[in-house]
Formats: structure tokens, sequence, C-alpha cells
């Protein structure tokens, strides 16, 4: 086998031309690579990649039911002894102000990680411009309540899909009630799905790596928006992030936000 140097403007033009033809069936269900991230990091547009896959159809999203919603937004709370009420919240850890700069900063730069998160949530950059931290816990919450998928193969749109709020749940409840530092990947996800005392259904054996892997395809948010950090472990600000990410994503229209 030859092996031959290359400067790294030609190697980074290797690897576009190598993601704009990428086909959705060269991906394996153990793979680790989340398409999205990785064509915004190569400045190589969705379009341009699906264009020469024979594109990505959209899958159509279920319409939410608002009693699903407002169940897992009283669960969540009930787990968590969240407040409900603005005004009896506790003052948020400097720790998340300095995450949602980050992340605010990266968006206002144009920054095409940020962007494919408000892809996916539905929201603009502009949303809740009196108050960005509202635009922030929604974009952590991208996933649990996501408008555009298309950016993802079919499959794995189905995939993701199929997370339930029970699934969502169980790994947002688990998270909060971990250390900071601790790694997250799909495995530790379902894991903690299964050990949580307020989901009454576990995961079976057969159906877990399937499941890991969906949320995998969606772990990119939270390393954009500070959840995670860049070795992929939770942050203190993730945290304390998550649950309340969750209730503006399964309150959205309600008066009452969460704390």
């Amino acid at each position: 086998m030859e092996v031959r140097a290359l400067d790294l403007d030609e190697g980074l033009e290797r690897v576009r031309s190598a993601l704009a033809h990428l086909q959705a069936d060269e991906l394996t269900v153990n793979g680790r690579l989340n398409v999205p991230l990785a064509l915004r990091r190569f400045d190589v547009t969705p379009t341009t990649a699906l264009a020469s896959t024979g594109g990505h159809p959209a899958v159509a999203i279920p319409p939410r039911d608002p009693d699903d919603d407002a169940w897992a937004a009283d669960l969540l709370t009930s787990a968590l002894r969240l407040h409900a009420a603005a005004e009896d919240a506790p003052d948020e850890p400097t720790v998340v102000g300095g995450a949602r700069a980050e992340f605010l900063a990266r968006l206002d730069e144009g920054d095409a990680d940020a962007r494919t998160v408000l892809d996916v949530g539905g929201l603009s950059p502009g949303e809740a411009s009196s108050d960005r931290s509202q635009l922030h816990l929604r974009a952590v919450a991208a996933y649990l309540r996501p408008v555009d998928l298309s950016m993802h193969p079919a499959a794995t749109q189905h995939a993701i899909l199929e997370l339930e709020w029970a699934d969502w749940l169980g790994a947002i409840i688990g998270l909060s009630r971990s250390t900071a530092g601790t790694d997250v990947d799909g495995t530790v996800l379902v894991q903690l799905i299964n050990r949580c005392p307020e989901i009454t259904t576990t995961i079976p054996k057969q159906d877990a790596a399937r499941i890991g892997w969906a949320f995998e395809q969606t772990l990119y948010t939270w390393a954009v928006t500070g959840v995670l950090d860049d070795a992929g472990a939770l942050t203190e600000a993730g945290r304390w992030l998550l649950p309340r990410a969750a209730l503006a994503a399964w309150t959205v229209g309600d008066e009452a936000q969460s704390g």
C-alpha cells in the first residue's frame, strides 16, 4: 500500500468530497459518525451531500400530543423537584450563563454547528430576542421537539422519532442525578433509562443497541450547547440545563416557565 503525504488543503478537500458522496447504506447502527455535524464542520452543505445520494426525503413528524407533553413535564418536575414558577426558582449557576454565552456567541458568528441545532428545532436566531435564555434552552432540547430532521437519512429520522417521552425522561432524569464528568453515549443513556425509578418500563436487551444508536445521532446538540464537554462528558451546566430545557420544550405556549 502506497502512503503519500498530503498538505492540509488537499486533505480537507478529499474529506469534503468523500462526505459529499457518502451513501446512507455505508453507515452502520454501531457507527459513531454524526452526518450533519460532519457535513457542517467540513463546510459541506446538507443539500450538496443529499443531492449526491439521491436526497433524504423528510419523514413526517407526528403531531404533538399536549396531554403527553403535560404528563412528561409534570413527571419531570416532580422527580427533580423543579420549580414551575419563575419567581420560585433559585438563581441559575454561573456556569450556566457561561455555556449560554458561548452558544449565543457561536450563533451570532454564524457557526454552522449552532445553525444545525436551530434547524432541527425549527428555531430562528431572533426568536425570544427579549430572553435569549429561552432560545438556548430550546436549542438544548431541539430533538425533544423536532421540526426538521431532513439532514438525516430516512432510517435515522425514523429511529430518532421512535424515542419516546419515557426514553427522554429516563435519560434526562438520570443525567441530572449524575455527577459532572460522567461520560455520555448511547449505552450510558439506555442504562440510565432502565435504572430510573420513575420510568416503569425498561428497554429490552434486543432493542438497546438501536435505541442507543438513535440517541447518539442527537448528542452533537448537547455538545454544541454546552451540556457536554469536548470529550463527551456531562458538564455541571448540563446537569442544570437538561431538565429545564425539557420543560421548555414540553410547555411551549404555557405561561409557566421552567426554573
